[in-house]
């Protein structure tokens, strides 16, 4: 074995332990205490760890001062790196939504698995995510619009399909999770999942584009429009944030 070889196989090692935990977090409630074998850390902080959804108190005080609108936009950081401030955030609320989606749009912008002041992947901020809650539609749908960006289509049309059984009736899931069927050949899901989006107001003609260029686009039926309006849900805080799309 060379010297070059013997160097990447503890990076090979961790790839492959990232890889096995996110695999099994579908299939599983997972210990926080697995993270760490993964290198992804731990859970516990000298702030929180909060849930996003719920101590709203916290978040707002942490948002202040970690997440500001230039941060939230990749302009730039308040106290430090941009990398540094959403690392911040995600270790003292793990499943905002908004973050790791910034954190997301970071790694690939500056295409690097581990941006610049963060202190683990992209993908493990994620994992961390869902670790720590694995009850919230929102970041499997975000961790699924990552992995397609990645490539990595049947893996992400599993996380979409998670947050969609939670009950997530959300625009960007059905658009993304479309998008992931029209590559895998379920132009029948990609189409109803086109429907709510569009029904729901989402912007983006690239599915709809997709759908037609296979020759299966179909504009909804009466009685599709009707149940897609009874279950549209009202808008909320998420629903409003610009489009989150892997195409």
């Amino acid at each position: 074995m060379t010297m070059r070889m013997i160097g990447a196989w503890p990076r090979m090692k961790m790839a492959a332990a990232i890889w096995a935990l996110a695999s099994a977090v579908p299939a599983m409630a997972l210990s926080p205490s697995a993270l760490g074998d993964a290198g992804c850390g731990s859970l516990d902080n000298h702030f929180g760890p909060f849930d996003y959804r719920v101590d709203k108190r916290q978040a707002a005080a942490v948002e202040s001062a970690h997440f500001t609108p230039e941060i939230e936009s990749l302009l730039h950081g308040k106290s430090g790196s941009l990398g540094g401030e959403l690392d911040y955030t995600l270790r003292a609320l793990p499943n905002h939504h908004r973050a790791l989606m910034s954190m997301v749009r970071l790694g690939f912008r500056d295409k690097t698995e581990r941006p610049h002041g963060a202190r683990y992947k992209v993908e493990c901020w994620l994992i961390r995510g869902e670790v720590f809650r694995d009850d919230d539609p929102m970041v499997k749908m975000i961790y699924g619009v990552y992995l397609l960006r990645k490539g990595r289509t049947q893996d992400a049309v599993e996380k979409l399909e998670a947050a969609d059984k939670l009950g997530e009736d959300n625009a960007n899931l059905h658009y993304n999770l479309g998008l992931a069927y029209v590559k895998i050949g379920r132009y029948d899901d990609a189409l109803r999942h086109a429907h709510k989006a569009y029904a729901q107001g989402f912007p983006l003609p690239g599915l709809r584009e997709q759908l037609q260029r296979a020759g299966k686009w179909r504009a909804p039926t009466a009685d599709e429009q009707h149940v897609d309006a009874d279950r549209s849900p009202p808008p909320d805080e998420e629903s409003r944030q610009a489009p989150i799309v892997a195409d």
